[in-house]
This record gives C-alpha cells, structure tokens and sequence, in this order.
C-alpha cells in the first residue's frame, strides 16, 4: 500500500511542471500630468494666482522625474515641489505662481524631463491674464465752432472701461470758465466693456475764442486722463466795418 501511494505521488510530481515561466515583459516608467495645460485665474498686477500640476507614474518602473524647466523671463514661477523619483502607481504635486507685469494675456510653458522612455520631455502650456484695469474718454478732442453767444451748447464724452478689470472712477474735473460739465454719481465702477457719458456745456459770452479740459481720475495705471475742449463764440449782432473805396460800410449780421 505504502508503494503504491509513493507510485501515485511521484507520477504525479512528474506531471506537474514546478519551473516559473520567465517574465519577458519590457518594464518601464510612464509620465502621466494632469491637467495637460494650467489656466490660472486673472490676477491684477504684481499680484500671484496659484495653481498645481500633478506628475504621476502609471508605469511598472520607477519613474525619475530629473528637472521642471520653465520658460525663461516669463511671469510664472515654480513656487513649491521638486523633482524626484516616483514608484509605480506614486504620484507628486508641484506649485506654480503667475505674477503678472502687464495687463493682458499671457502664456509660458513648463517642460517635465523624465526618464520616461517614449516621453522624456513633456511641455505642459501655462496661460495667465494680468487684470488691469484702463480707461478711454471718447472722443479725447472737442472742438465747438460757431456757438451763438449767451446760448448753450451741449455735447457728449464717453467714458468706456477697456481694460481686463473693473474701473473705478473717482472723480471728474472741468477747467475752463466757459464749460461745464455733468457727470455720473461717483465712486463710479465700469467692469470691462461698459461705458457711461459725462455731458460737456459751451457757453460762450463773447465772439472769441475759449479753451477747456475734461480731467478723469480713476484707477488706470496710466494716471488721471483729460479730454481737451475748445470752443468759439459768434455775436450775430455783431457790426464788422469794411473799407470800400473812400467810404466805410457798416455792415450788420443777422
């Protein structure tokens, strides 16, 4: 009996094949960034707007991530993380800060360099939009010719917010003795796009020339803008003399 058992026992090692088979697959790290492009938020000038980038190795291999190449003199910084090894299945965070110079869009790249084999280089594009806030009085000239004197005469100047922020209108001023002008209640506020009218008055007290300035402050960078105004008043009662021949005309407008 115990033969037997032995018999069955060895018979059956021999049918059954103990060896592993060789693993032939090819390891290797694979780079996966997510997002593939960072938006960061507007952000007024000389102000920072955050954002991360996530590196993850979705390989069988470890993954060394050997430097974060940024664009050179552009307004985006690597502001926390560091290059370094990632095992299978590991991911890292990294920090990037966009400070804007100037208003307006703005675009950069970070290069991720790896020893990912198909990868070793992956650009992720960067954007940003510097919020400034710039205004624009139109028209900026104004010229009024002709104005019946003791009447009034009036015309419109538009304030128009052209800028990536609000503007904040603080105050308007008229010099000039024979203008006026009327505006909005102020603080006034214009998000990008809107406008609002200030209302210029001419009125001329004698048959001359006058000279004005519309000054806006606001927040623009750019400092207080001005629109300049001129005007000229017409008497038509007024007696022009001419010389004809030995005789002098008086000669009367209506």
């Amino acid at each position: 009996m115990t033969a037997l058992i032995f018999g069955w026992l060895l018979v059956a090692c021999q049918d059954y094949d103990f060896r592993q088979e060789p693993d032939n697959r090819v390891h290797q790290p694979i780079l996966e960034v997510d997002p593939p492009e960072i938006w960061f938020d507007g952000a007024p000038l000389g102000e920072a707007s955050y954002a991360d980038l996530t590196l993850s190795n979705v390989g069988d291999a470890r993954l060394q991530v050997q430097d974060l190449a940024l664009s050179p003199g552009a307004a985006f910084t690597l502001v926390s993380g560091s290059p370094g090894d990632l095992e299978p299945g590991e991911s890292m965070s990294v920090g990037f800060a966009f400070t804007p110079r100037a208003g307006g869009p703005s675009e950069a790249s970070v290069v991720v360099i790896s020893d990912d084999p198909d990868r070793p280089q992956m650009e992720v594009p960067m954007f940003g939009t510097g919020l400034v806030p710039m205004l624009e009085i139109a028209p900026s000239e104004v010229d009024l010719v002709d104005i019946v004197v003791s009447c009034t005469y009036e015309t419109p100047l538009t304030l128009r917010s052209v800028g990536t922020s609000d503007l904040t209108v603080s105050d308007v001023t008229l010099v000039g003795s024979t203008f006026e002008a009327t505006a909005p209640d102020l603080p006034l506020i214009l998000p990008p796009g809107e406008t609002a009218e200030v209302t210029v008055r001419f009125m001329p007290v004698e048959a001359a020339a006058s000279t004005g300035e519309l000054w806006v402050v606001s927040d623009d960078p750019a400092g207080p803008k001005m629109a300049s105004l001129s005007g000229t008043g017409w008497d038509p009662f007024q007696v022009d003399e001419f010389e004809q021949g030995d005789a002098s005309v008086d000669v009367l407008f209506w």
